[in-house]
């Protein structure tokens, strides 16, 4: 399975996602098209002392990256855009696939404590889905 560049570089496994789910389409120059609220999908898919990876995509906007605020519990530590490709993505329909995104995990998780990682859609409440996971790194 192919999971991006740089992912093996880091360490990071990932599982394919999904199946996506049967929607209706809807004519893109329709106006009910244009003003479509988001629709967001996405899983939190690993967390360790190498990296966080995951991906997020909005269906009603299948071929746009969107945002994820990643979190160190309540504390928002990153903002990245989901644009990296990833085959499995794109052959389960998830538009065009470049919708993954990896973190190399900050130096600031690395002090021997634990941490527990959350991932949001930017700007929102909603977590990706997908267990919060705690990761517990040695000082570098």
């Amino acid at each position: 399975m192919l999971a991006g560049a740089g992912i093996a570089a880091i360490g990071l496994t990932v599982e394919s996602c999904s199946r996506p789910s049967e929607r209706k389409s809807t004519d893109a120059a329709s106006p009910l098209a244009a003003a479509a609220p988001a629709s967001y999908e996405g899983m939190y898919d690993v967390a360790n002392c190498n990296g966080i990876m995951a991906w997020a995509w909005d269906s009603a906007r299948p071929d746009e990256s969107i945002a994820v605020d990643v979190y160190d519990g309540e504390k928002k530590i990153a903002t990245m855009t989901a644009a990296d490709f990833r085959e499995d993505l794109k052959a389960a329909g998830k538009g065009n696939g470049k919708h993954s995104l990896t973190l190399t995990t900050p130096s600031s998780l690395k002090d021997g404590r634990p941490h527990r990682i959350v991932m949001r859609f930017a700007g929102t409440t909603q977590e990706l889905l997908g267990d919060r996971k705690e990761i517990t790194c040695k000082p570098e």
